[in-house]
């Protein structure tokens, strides 16, 4: 099986992970030994290695540390590998976050708790169009505008504690059959 060709321009993300592989490959390391002194595992420098994962700031400064000619390279990549690596949707909630001391609450134009599905979440994250859901008190979502005013009313019955566990599942059961079939 050919391995998949490697493309380091392809994002900062990828590039970073590049300039490691090839400083880590210079030295003769395995991943497990630079993994060892990022206090991390194997898998978690392949996968940055291959642009998958974000690198925190420890492991920059450690292959700074460790890499003979790096001098400083890994830290002044690492603000834009991490700026990038973020859809763009998302990237001012990432930069508020990393000025933040404590975040109380994040969650914007997510609805919280039962009514989240794998396909709403992956609507979120691949930037779908946001609609304006009237009447809807927390704001803007994604979705069809009726699936998720009906989920709206519903969502309020289903987390009041007014009912038994065995009232809650037909309650439930009832509410999906009215509303989804």
């Amino acid at each position: 099986m050919r391995r998949p060709r490697r493309r380091p321009a392809a994002s900062p993300l990828k590039y970073f992970g590049s300039e490691v592989r090839l400083e880590r490959e210079r030295l003769g390391w395995t991943r497990k030994e630079l993994g060892k002194e990022a206090h991390c595992g194997y898998s978690l420098v392949a996968k940055i290695e291959s642009g998958e994962r974000v690198p925190g700031l420890d492991f920059a400064r450690t292959c700074d540390r460790v890499f003979p000619h790096a001098n400083g390279r890994f830290e002044r990549l690492w603000p834009l590998a991490l700026r990038l690596a973020f859809p763009p949707w998302f990237r001012r909630y990432a930069e508020l976050e990393w000025k933040a001391t404590v975040v109380r609450m994040f969650h914007p134009q997510l609805l919280p708790g039962l009514v989240q599905t794998p396909d709403y979440a992956r609507a979120i994250l691949e930037g779908a169009d946001v609609v304006h859901v009237d009447g809807f008190p927390r704001g803007f979502l994604l979705a069809e505008p009726d699936d998720v005013a009906k989920a709206s009313e519903a969502y309020d019955l289903l987390t009041a504690m007014a009912c038994s566990p065995d009232e809650s599942a037909d309650l439930i059961d009832s509410i999906a059959k009215d509303h989804y079939s």
